[in-house]
């Protein structure tokens, strides 16, 4: 009896994660060479779907067949797990299941293992559903069990979203992801999505991938790259770069800095492909750069995470992420000694969509809140969305679609600090409005137009204050208001009048004089 490719082609990739340490991803690359997309779709489903739901397999195998999984040969480990994917999550004919997962024993050349693994399989074909659904998932170790997560991962999710939503990220997760690409250049058969460039497509059309006139991105990687909001003749930096597909979306002149040589030439490699030829590759540790590499008016920073929000289309990076502590990465560590980004940095990752856990973005918060002062000369305005599959509503502050990755992702505006001189007219303009409004007020005590121009003058101070304009404006704005309500006091209340006013001018012009300098 010969085995289907689907299932070889699942065999092979199951045995490579587990008891080679390949990544899931590759290793089906390489495997499924040759197939045809029926075999192609079928081999992939039941490959990734049988490495997502290991823990809970492996808890079938041992109860229904008595035997612990780590003492099972690794082919015959791997043949039963694709089994029971089969026989508990898919809807394929029983027989079919059983008997290739004891014909790849047989091929494995471990005969003496054959009647075992068409006992447990069978075993598995009358109790996994059962027992599938009997698993409680109430507690966080209870529902990791039923989903197959890792506990400390449901503990998280527990803690950030409460029971109900926690378990329904984890459903979510198991879900297969959406295959979306990003249109470089020409047309492409695929549907539109919500975001500007991103079609949902049935398959990858490795021609056109090839070709450079598309990329398989995810609409909330696609998102992030938008938010930079990059033009042409800026000059932008893209931190830890690689594989490219946000660095190939930049506008403007792009330095893609990677650390790792291998990913590096990846990169390269990429932009070459996708005629990105605005982006120069710098392999270099982010944290680490040259002091000469300055003048970018953008950033983008896709910082170390936990990865926990694509866990749904890295069906292995459950079982290798591991709790990270919170990042407490400070502006000065995004950046070379002495820059600035004169616009926006922006920061992102593939998180878990939750509150500021251990594995979310605690290193934006952290750095926006207490600002480093080592280097001054900029506030940050903090404005972020999280961008979240929908199918655990309720979750993100913003939804693009019910299966795209979950990315939190921080948009940090710069905005200069006022100058020395901008200081100045600060004060001289608090003091000049303050005695211009008090001088003229003595001899119009009442004055319906003078108390709302005042008002206005002390408003478009404040103004000042929290910084909303540039300092010189408001004040140069509040003296002329002053100078004017001045000359009104002067009109009305005749010579003693013009007395008061003239101490008024003179605070007003002082005023005027040191917000025009500070502009």
């Amino acid at each position: 009896m010969s085995t289907s490719p689907a299932r070889r082609t699942a065999y092979d990739v199951v045995l490579r994660v587990f008891e080679q340490d390949a990544y899931a991803d590759r290793a089906f690359r390489s495997a499924a060479q040759g197939l045809d997309d029926r075999d192609r779709a079928l081999a992939r489903k039941i490959a990734y779907g049988t490495v997502q739901r290991v823990r809970t397999i492996d808890r079938g195998i041992e109860s229904l067949g008595r035997r612990p999984i780590r003492k099972l040969d690794p082919p015959v480990r791997a043949a039963l797990r694709i089994g029971a994917y089969q026989l508990g999550y898919l809807a394929v004919a029983e027989h079919a299941a059983v008997d290739e997962s004891v014909e790849l024993v047989r091929q494995a050349g471990l005969e003496r293992a054959v009647a075992f693994t068409n006992a447990v399989m069978r075993r598995l074909s009358e109790g996994f559903r059962g027992l599938l659904a009997s698993l409680p998932e109430g507690k966080p170790g209870e529902a990791a069990l039923k989903h197959s997560y890792p506990d400390w991962v449901a503990e998280i999710w527990w803690r950030e979203l409460g029971g109900e939503d926690a378990v329904a990220l984890m459903r979510a997760q198991n879900e297969p992801p959406e295959t979306v690409v990003r249109l470089v250049h020409g047309q492409i058969d695929g549907e539109p999505t919500d975001v500007p460039g991103a079609f949902r497509v049935e398959r990858v059309d490795e021609e056109a991938l090839v070709a450079g006139r598309i990329w398989p991105q995810s609409r909330a990687s696609q998102m992030a790259g938008l938010a930079v909001g990059s033009r042409e003749g800026e000059r932008i930096l893209d931190l830890c770069a690689a594989p490219g597909g946000k660095a190939t979306q930049l506008s403007g002149g792009v330095v893609a800095v990677e650390k790792h040589p291998g990913r590096a030439r990846e990169l390269e490699e990429n932009c070459r492909r996708l005629g990105a030829d605005n982006v120069t590759v710098l392999r270099a540790d982010a944290l680490e750069l040259p002091s000469e590499l300055t003048g970018f008016d953008r950033a983008l920073v896709d910082a170390p995470c936990s990865g926990l929000g694509v866990l749904a289309s890295r069906p292995d990076l459950r079982w290798r992420a591991e709790p990270l502590p919170d990042l407490q990465l400070t502006r000065r560590s995004w950046t070379p000694a002495g820059w600035s980004p004169t616009r926006a940095l922006a920061t992102s990752g593939p998180h878990s969509a939750t509150r500021a856990g251990p594995s979310s973005c605690s290193h934006c918060r952290t750095s926006i809140g207490r600002p480093d002062s080592s280097s001054p000369g900029s506030r940050f305005r903090l404005d972020s969305v999280r961008l979240s599959r929908a199918s655990y509503a309720g979750l993100a502050a913003a939804a693009i679609g019910a299966v795209t990755d979950a990315v939190y992702l921080v948009v940090i505006t710069s905005e200069p600090e006022p100058n020395d001189w901008g200081r100045v007219s600060l004060v001289a303009g608090t003091v000049g409005a303050a005695v211009g409004a008090a001088g003229a007020g003595v001899f119009l005590a009442g004055g319906a137009r003078l108390v709302l121009l005042t008002a206005a003058a002390t408003g478009l101070l404040v103004w000042g204050f929290l910084g909303i304009l540039s300092i010189g404006l408001p004040l140069v704005v509040a003296g002329l208001l002053c100078a004017y309500a001045a000359a009104q006091a002067a009109d009305q209340a005749g010579a003693d009048g013009r007395r008061g006013a003239v101490l008024a001018s003179v605070a007003v012009v002082a005023l005027i004089v040191f917000g025009i300098a500070s502009t």
